[in-house]
């Protein structure tokens, strides 16, 4: 027989808290915390030295998450808006480069590519 009892719904939080440390941005993410908990992470952060970020440490990352302006690059054969392409080799290194997404009615994709 079912089971007739209401189930409740499970609310997921995370609190993503930025901070400088020795002069870096960074951002570390708490899931599941308490308001004392999140207390915690805080105190222990600023006793490690991090600081509370300014509007000028905030900047990269603000800029970083916003399309760049080479992103109208255009495939000299086919005027197409280029695609920016990356991932990461089998080694671990990270690759980044701009193709053309245009296919032929064979299926083939254009060969143009350009170095970012």
């Amino acid at each position: 027989m079912a089971d007739t009892a209401p189930t409740q719904a499970t609310i997921k939080v995370e609190h993503q808290i930025h901070f400088t440390l020795d002069g870096f941005p960074c951002t570390t993410s708490v899931a599941g915390a308490t308001a004392d908990q999140l207390k915690v992470v805080i105190d222990r952060l600023k006793a490690i030295g991090a600081q509370p970020p300014t509007a000028h440490t905030l900047q990269p990352a603000t800029a970083a998450a916003q399309p760049s302006a080479p992103a109208q690059r255009t495939c000299p054969t086919h005027g197409t808006a280029l695609q920016l392409r990356q991932g990461t080799r089998r080694g671990g290194k990270p690759y980044k480069f701009w193709s053309c997404n245009h296919t032929d009615a064979d299926g083939n994709w254009c060969d143009h590519t350009e170095k970012p």
